[in-house]
């Protein structure tokens, strides 16, 4: 039963690395819009209104959009850059053999930075809701 445990101790030792263990596969961003009536879409899929907060992988862009009925759609584009964790392989034994591509196959090699982003319709003004200029 100890050589089991240990055997598999090991190999765990074997699936991961040290960005997958410090930073993980997925980051926490949020997302504020001005407008409180305002669709927030991820990727594509509608994740709520007005501001929001949720975890996206780290290993691919991702693409925002803000949408508002009678109001200009607002998208930006996030993507991931190098998590300098990653270089910590290189003092593991096995890290340039096998945790270096694991942090890569699994995306624990890349971060989202900046992790606030604000997206508000553009919505056309009218002449009612104009300000009053002061004199």
């Amino acid at each position: 039963m100890k050589k089991l445990f240990a055997v598999l101790c090991v190999g765990l030792l074997f699936t991961t690395g040290c960005a997958s263990i410090i930073s993980g596969t997925h980051e926490r961003i949020a997302v504020n819009s001005l407008d409180d009536q305002t669709i927030i879409y991820v990727d594509g899929a509608a994740r709520g209104r007005g501001s929001i907060s949720l975890y996206l992988d780290t290993g691919g862009n991702h693409n925002l959009v803000a949408k508002k009925p009678g109001c200009q759609d607002v998208s930006l584009a996030i993507s991931s850059s190098f998590n300098p964790v990653t270089l910590l392989n290189v003092f593991w034994l096995h890290g340039m053999i096998i945790a270096f591509p694991i942090d890569f196959i699994d995306g624990a090699a890349w971060r989202i930075n900046p992790k606030d982003y604000t997206l508000t319709p553009i919505c056309p003004v009218t002449p009612e809701k104009m300000p009053t200029p002061a004199i």
